[in-house]
């Protein structure tokens, strides 16, 4: 009888090094799903320079008050990126040993949910309470924009108020979205202690989301910063489209190095990049982030990553983010969110994935993964949406996860993680505990693990 072998073959670390700077070159940009993209930008003959953009993003800019400037800016700020490519290929050694979760359900969960149910303030004060007492440490609260476009962002001033005055979350930071100065008031009102502006890599999504064009976007962030300044409030910035637009399709990614560092040289402490339509891959956001730290590689640390999961990319999209250091995510519990303004944006990527994908890299986050899953169905109930969670699905609504603590007797820690109900259970009593510890507490090898 014949036999067959299964041959695998071994990429060379150069066929690696290389594909990264092709796609640093923006050779190898992602094929979006939909017919409205741009006639130039899908040639190969148009992307392959960093300093080519968009007809689409090209004429918008020209037609906008400052347009030009922000595309003249940005080609500028593209000159030499092909050169001064200073990232490798993205590594496992890079990826931070604690993670950051900003919980984005609150606001961005709400603000363009299709549903029949009456979201209450009650009901958003009782999630955030539910959300900070899982571990997590940074939650938007709401949204200062006009109830008459996002309407389920009406109370937001009375949301902030509350979670602000509860005494069992003072170490919780609870960021609302600041759309202009008018907003900004608002929130002052109320109490905010940070908050978030926004502008997009897009000139047209610029135009449907705010009226106005990238320059004048960053005007009014300019404006809105400066004033958060004089009172002494954080702000975090947030760039939407990075990886795709529903108007213009494809986004250079020099565009969105040149409007992230914009907004860092304003005053932002830290700037999300959001793929707000969900299409980006793990190809399309390696070439991002190399393009983007290439131009500023002291901001790895300041810098999140906001994935949609429209096409099911989003936990492969984090992975690569944090192998080139990035250690702010945002996400959302139960999967809940999407964008009124962007045509075929799903859900932010479920909060519950992301701390069971976190966890089987080893990374640190704080969150209690069993009440995380428990508050997913909690919400979604609520609100009589679907709960896209793969992880609180598997786990069932009352299973949950079970906590397991690791005690490394070398390191003197001791780490807690959260298996599914499939992982056999181990069972060890308090007293055998005891006394295998004492057995090694004078040796400085091997991590002991007690269920």
């Amino acid at each position: 009888m014949s036999s067959c072998r299964c041959m695998l073959r071994v990429v060379p670390l150069r066929s690696l090094r290389a594909a990264a700077m092709s796609l640093s070159r923006f050779a190898s940009a992602p094929v979006l799903p939909y017919a409205a993209r741009s006639p130039t930008s899908s040639s190969p003959s148009s992307s392959s320079s960093p300093s080519s953009f968009p007809a689409a993003f090209s004429s918008a800019a020209s037609q906008a008050s400052g347009g030009g400037a922000v595309a003249a800016a940005a080609a500028v700020a593209a000159e030499g990126v092909e050169d001064a490519v200073g990232w490798s290929p993205p590594s496992l050694g890079r990826v931070p040993s604690f993670v950051r979760i900003v919980e984005v359900a609150p606001r961005d969960g709400l603000q363009a949910l299709q549903t029949d149910a009456e979201i209450t303030v009650d009901t958003k004060i009782s999630l955030i309470q539910q959300l900070a007492h899982a571990g997590l440490r940074s939650i938007e609260a709401g949204s200062f924009v006009s109830a008459e476009w996002v309407p389920l962002m009406k109370g937001s001033d009375e949301v902030l108020r509350a979670v602000l005055a509860d005494p069992d979350m003072t170490d919780v930071a609870f960021p609302v979205l600041v759309p202009n100065t008018y907003g900004f008031k608002q929130a002052l009102e109320a109490g905010a202690r940070e908050i978030a502006v926004f502008t997009a890599a897009s000139e047209s999504f610029c135009q449907e989301n705010t009226n106005c064009s990238i320059a004048q976007s960053l005007a009014r962030c300019e404006k809105v910063i400066g004033l958060a300044q004089e009172h002494d409030i954080k702000v975090r910035g947030y760039v939407s489209c990075v990886l795709g637009c529903p108007y213009e399709g494809e986004i250079d990614s020099a565009m969105v190095a040149y409007v992230t560092e914009r907004l860092f040289q304003m005053g932002c402490y830290e700037v999300s990049l959001g793929d707000t339509i969900g299409v980006g891959t793990p190809g399309a956001t390696a070439a991002l982030l190399s393009t983007v730290l290439s131009a500023m590689p002291d901001a790895v640390d300041k810098l999140a990553v906001h994935f949609h999961d429209t096409y099911g990319q989003a936990l492969a999209n984090i992975t690569i983010a944090l192998q080139y250091g990035i250690s702010v995510v945002d996400a959302s519990v139960g999967g809940l969110g999407g964008c009124p303004y962007a045509r075929g944006a799903s859900g932010n990527v479920a909060t519950e994935d992301v701390v069971y994908l976190l966890q089987g890299l080893g990374v640190e986050c704080g969150v209690d993964l069993s009440r995380l899953c428990a508050i997913g169905h909690f919400i979604t109930s609520e609100l009589g949406a679907p709960y896209m969670s793969r992880v609180g699905r598997a786990a069932g609504k009352r299973s949950g996860f079970r906590r397991s603590r690791t005690f490394s007797v070398a390191e003197g820690t001791v780490r807690t993680r959260y298996l599914p109900p499939t992982v056999p259970r181990k069972r060890v009593s308090d007293e055998e505990e005891a006394r295998i510890r004492a057995l090694y507490e004078d040796q400085d090898s091997g991590d002991l693990e007690f269920k």
